[in-house]
């Protein structure tokens, strides 16, 4: 099942200030789902077991940019990996592949009328632990290439 992209914005966009996506985190910083059918998708077929295929973005055209996409098997194991664009700052995550979470979690998350918690269980619908990565994470800073432990604010 394609479940579309998740686009969300996370501070404000009037005022040309955003905000990277963990700090959206926090119930102080604006927030808004763009695509809520997306993300209806993608809780659903994650409390349903059913394979599927999401993409999300956070501030796509803005200075703080977050994306990254989930992948769910038929098994109960799911792909996910993420990028992100701070200000002079890039990189990308590994691709972690780890059972999701139980489903009665994702179910609370489909029960729930707060936008910003159902896009933090999407966001956080891995368990532990993390069975296998792959590909390789890199930042990059300005023209610097960062090791990769470089901070991120994650």
């Amino acid at each position: 099942m394609e479940c579309g992209t998740v686009k969300v914005e996370c501070g404000v966009m009037d005022e040309l200030w955003s905000a990277p996506v963990e700090s959206c985190r926090d119930e102080g910083t604006p927030f808004t789902i763009r695509t809520p059918s997306s993300l209806e998708c993608a809780l659903t077929a994650l409390r349903d077991g059913t394979p599927m295929f999401v993409e999300w973005e956070s501030n796509p055209v803005d200075q703080y940019k977050d994306s990254g996409y989930l992948l769910l098997f038929n098994d109960g194991r799911a792909l996910q990996r993420r990028w992100y664009s701070h200000d002079l700052c890039g990189g990308v995550d590994e691709a972690e592949l780890a059972m999701t979470r139980d489903p009665v979690t994702f179910e609370t998350c489909l029960e729930s009328t707060e936008p910003r918690a159902r896009f933090f269980c999407l966001l956080d619908a891995l368990g532990e632990p993390t069975l296998e990565t792959c590909g390789e994470m890199t930042s990059y800073c300005g023209a610097t290439r960062c090791p990769p432990m470089c901070s991120r604010g994650r």
